[in-house]
């Protein structure tokens, strides 16, 4: 029963952070970056290009720890 649930839970980990999150991530950079404000200002650039790589990086650890429940 708790293989199970591990497994449902990554699952449905897994699809929240290589869908959802990666989509909503890349289009806020892309709005962020597009606004005319900052565009000429380097210093918010790459702020927004941080927190975006920022969850990137979380988002690669969870999709590797998820596939590693499989593994077990």
């Amino acid at each position: 029963m708790r293989k199970c649930f591990a497994v449902l839970f990554s699952f449905l980990k897994q699809f929240l952070c290589q869908t959802v999150l990666k989509k909503y991530l890349f289009l806020f950079y892309l709005s962020f970056i597009q606004r005319e404000d900052i565009k000429s200002d380097t210093y918010f650039r790459r702020s927004a290009l941080t927190i975006y790589v920022f969850f990137k990086r979380v988002n690669d650890y969870l999709a590797a720890e998820s596939n590693q429940i499989f593994l077990r």
